[in-house]
């Protein structure tokens, strides 16, 4: 569990940053036309889904529909 939150942490603070997405995820990752806006839509529903307060965090259901999209 210690890794995981460290690589939570480690991701919400490049985003906040708005460092590169090649610094953030594996390069080959980006190649394809839609990739950049899956991947990035991918990370912020995994920050939303890690916010400290559960309140805040997305129904399951709006996870699932959103990972479908």
């Amino acid at each position: 569990r210690c890794g995981a939150m460290e690589l939570e942490r480690w991701v919400r603070r490049a985003f906040e940053e708005e460092r590169p997405m090649p610094e953030i995820v594996d390069p080959k990752l980006l190649q394809e036309v839609h990739a950049k806006r899956e991947v990035l839509a991918v990370f912020h529903l995994a920050l939303a889904c890690t916010a400290e307060d559960p309140e805040v965090r997305p129904r399951m259901r709006l996870a699932s529909e959103t990972l479908d999209r």
